[in-house]
């Protein structure tokens, strides 16, 4: 069954300016791949599939952001369903594949004078593999950024329900009173 993620708790965490801003450099990033590798489709005989790689990479990311841009002015939602998990499939195996193509030739012979040698254009190699590398990066960091809103998140809910009776406790005993210090210890830590 699809859901949508609703865009208002999107600019409730952040400004549509940042919004805005990062839309903007993830598209001058995608151009860049666009460029990069239609400029030197056949300056890399040594493994030609990095400049398809580049073409196809920036291409399908203009592509994401421009429907996304849209999801978010138009619709004020971004649908999420069976075709955003193909579509997410599809951009890992890429990217996947181009990081193979990039670092099976590591590193690459630069020199195209030699007759009869392989070689591979500077600016395309270095340029693929330094986008595969921060891409890289990027993921893990944001691996750990969500991670660590998870942890704060599931730690912020257990504190707030340690010391509730449950359904499960049995009622105190009359007479006596109850105390849950754990409880007002976190509330002290909260203030």
């Amino acid at each position: 069954m699809p859901f949508s993620i609703n865009v208002q708790d999107i600019n409730n965490r952040m400004t549509p300016a940042g919004l805005m801003i990062t839309m903007v450099l993830l598209m001058a990033i995608s151009i860049a791949h666009i460029t990069v590798g239609a400029m030197y489709t056949h300056e890399c005989p040594q493994q030609h599939h990095i400049s398809v790689y580049l073409v196809v990479c920036g291409v399908w990311c203009t592509v994401l952001l421009l429907v996304l841009f849209y999801c978010m002015t138009y619709l004020n939602e971004i649908p999420c369903s069976f075709w955003s998990g193909a579509v997410a499939a599809f951009t890992f195996c890429w990217f996947i594949s181009g990081s193979f193509w990039t670092f099976s030739i590591y590193p690459p012979n630069y020199n195209s004078t030699l007759p009869g040698e392989l070689y591979c254009n500077k600016t395309l190699y270095r340029f693929a593999f330094v986008t595969i590398i921060l891409t890289c990066i990027t993921l893990v960091i944001l691996l750990v950024v969500g991670c660590c809103v998870l942890i704060c998140k599931y730690r912020t809910r257990a504190v707030n329900t340690v010391g509730t009776p449950s359904a499960t406790t049995p009622p105190p005993r009359s007479g006596s009173s109850v105390e849950f210090p754990v409880v007002r210890q976190s509330r002290l830590i909260l203030q």
